[in-house]
């Protein structure tokens, strides 16, 4: 934030297997390019508040628009933006426990997130939607399906005892130690990310999985052999 706004329109647009392939590379290398760069050419003492700041609000904009989103696709695009926030909160303490949970916390991010676009494009193989409000009964229709999006949406969400939780503590203890009050404040904002991402998977499941479909939506068409095979 606020360089964000190219992000949540664009990764939908592609192909879902290339978007995982962009989610899980892309925005981490550039990731990565600010860790070189911050730690060799511009080395400090003490932390950054602007980067601070920044951190903290692509966490509050990225979960917020994950949860105000109807398309799978485009809550994971902003998920994506929010949990960005995470690995810049931990460059901005300049601390070897910061960068060793940005850096941890970037290792998660980029299985994690593939997963979730891969599992979308199942889905959309699957039942030909993308839409929450058109879909439902899914935990029915495929239990494999299912299983593949909880697991790394509870890892996303940083429930224990997945990667997720474990990079976010490190995040949260290098946060609490490094005693300055405005890293006490991102901690907490990042405390609140979370439950927001855990709100935004919920939701996916509730509405997607665990509902009925709804009558207007249809019937699911039936798996192609090529790309429903084995997700039944």
């Amino acid at each position: 934030m606020p360089m964000h706004l190219w992000l949540p329109d664009a990764y939908p647009a592609a192909l879902t297997k290339v978007t995982a392939v962009f989610a899980a590379l892309l925005t981490k290398a550039a990731v990565y390019a600010l860790i070189r760069v911050e730690t060799l050419v511009f080395p400090r003492e003490h932390g950054s508040w602007v980067m601070l700041v920044l951190a903290a609000g692509t966490m509050v904009v990225g979960t917020l628009g994950a949860l105000a989103n109807d398309d799978i696709h485009r809550v994971f695009s902003f998920t994506l933006v929010g949990h960005i926030g995470y690995m810049l909160f931990g460059l901005a303490l300049f601390s070897v426990a910061g960068l060793t949970g940005a850096i941890l916390y970037l290792v998660h991010h980029i299985v994690v997130q593939a997963t979730l676009f891969l599992v979308s494009d199942l889905i959309q193989a699957r039942t030909g939607e993308t839409s929450l409000h058109r879909l439902g009964g899914l935990a029915r229709l495929s239990a494999l399906i299912a299983v593949l999006f909880f697991i790394p949406a509870m890892s996303v969400s940083g429930v224990p005892p997945t990667s997720g939780f474990v990079a976010k503590l490190a995040l949260f203890q290098a946060g609490l130690g490094s005693g300055r009050p405005l890293a006490y404040a991102v901690t907490g904002v990042a405390v609140l990310a979370s439950l927001l991402t855990l709100m935004a998977m919920a939701r996916i499941w509730a509405l997607g999985f665990w509902r009925p479909r709804p009558a207007e939506a249809g019937e699911p068409p039936p798996p192609s052999p090529t790309r429903g095979a084995g997700c039944g």
